[in-house]
């Protein structure tokens, strides 16, 4: 399960997924659609581990390389908050998985 605190930071990075994207976030390679698209993938991820079907992911560094992404705040957010969705699921016990 996730802590409340994770779940307030994904409910924060999902939102700020939805929103334009800023101008540092256009200089770190983030489009609209790139920022919809992962604001998609965060929430089906989360939906799954309210659903207590908790999965780590290891890929997303590479699948936002692929789109140009690899630096800046959003993409920090965006990986430290992976990272802790991908621990707490291996913290899981196998049926939440």
């Amino acid at each position: 399960m996730l802590s409340p605190s994770l779940i307030d930071s994904l409910d924060l990075l999902i939102a700020r997924l939805c929103s334009p994207a800023s101008d540092d976030e256009l200089r770190a390679g983030w489009t609209l659609e790139t920022k919809t698209n992962y604001a998609k993938w965060f929430q089906g991820r989360k939906d799954l581990a309210m659903l207590g079907k908790l999965v780590p992911h290891y890929a997303l560094v590479r699948s936002l390389d692929m789109f140009g992404i690899c630096d800046g705040e959003l993409f920090d957010e965006a990986l430290h908050i992976n990272r802790e969705m991908s621990s707490a699921a291996q913290k899981a016990p196998k049926s939440a998985r």
